[in-house]
């Protein structure tokens, strides 16, 4: 539904940035003309940025420097980030080894992340870790960037391709519910997806799965992938094309806490 209005931000300048945020950091999402009447829905603390409707079915946000408010700016309410400054989650680990060189069949885990600190108006540094109880496992950090407003994962070539933590609010059209954290959270799954990663000897790794995130912050909810080996030379005379010989692991990752705004509240 088209939010409500509470004014308008006419185009002063001879053209004017909307972007995903109020500051000049975020992202330009479209660009207007002079004279271009943007309906206001809300405003920054200070209203010094004004959030219009609707640029592509989507809010944005423009400066007050390049657009001048029609209306009372008193009955504007005031939008803060979607994510909370201490935005912190944590999420339950299931592992399962299959073949003849698994020296275990099962191991359970957790992964906690939580903000560092405010980086400026649009990100916030946040750190994630994976522990393994049992000792079954290898402990992992990861450092990552998430924005304050979107809710979205800033992306790394150095990070991991097949899923994010923090996919971003609205990351589509809800496909199922799913009764999580003694709610019922209306989430968004992907396509299954797969990557590929060359190892050495021959060997490349084949990931392969699914991720659901709900629609209202983006946070991951429930993640599946199944990991394979695949060989690919010539041993004893037999050549191999990318040869699956059977061996799997599956990783599973379950969303047990977090105060990011969830679709259930």
């Amino acid at each position: 539904p088209t939010p409500v209005s509470f004014g308008t931000a006419v185009v002063t300048s001879s053209q004017a940035n909307v972007r995903g945020g109020p500051g000049t950091t975020f992202p330009v999402v479209a660009t207007t003309r002079q004279g271009t009447s943007l309906q206001v829905t809300a405003s920054n603390q200070g209203q010094t940025w004004w959030q219009v409707c609707c640029i592509d079915d989507q809010t944005g946000w423009i400066s007050q420097t390049v657009a001048r408010f029609q209306g009372d700016p008193a009955t504007v309410p005031v939008v803060g980030p979607l994510m909370p400054d201490d935005l912190n989650a944590s999420w339950e680990l299931r592992w399962e080894c299959h073949g003849s060189g698994c020296k275990q069949e099962e191991c359970l885990g957790e992964s906690a992340a939580s903000a560092l600190r405010v980086v400026d108006d649009r990100w916030l540094e946040v750190t994630r870790n994976s522990a393994w109880p049992d000792g079954c496992g290898e402990a992992e950090d990861w450092l990552t960037m998430v924005d304050r407003y979107s809710g979205r994962e800033r992306q790394s070539s150095a990070s991991a391709t097949l899923f994010n933590i923090w996919e971003g609010a609205n990351p589509g059209t809800a496909t199922r519910s799913v009764d999580l954290l003694d709610r019922q959270l209306t989430v968004w799954c992907t396509d299954t997806r797969t990557q590929e990663v060359e190892q050495q000897d021959g060997w490349t790794v084949l990931y392969e799965g699914q991720a659901c995130y709900d629609t209202k912050a983006g946070v991951l909810a429930l993640m599946q992938y199944v990991k394979r080996w695949l060989f690919s030379g010539t041993v004893n005379g037999q050549t191999f094309d990318k040869q699956y010989f059977g061996d799997y692991e599956v990783y599973q990752q379950v969303l047990t806490d977090t105060n990011a705004p969830l679709s259930a509240q």
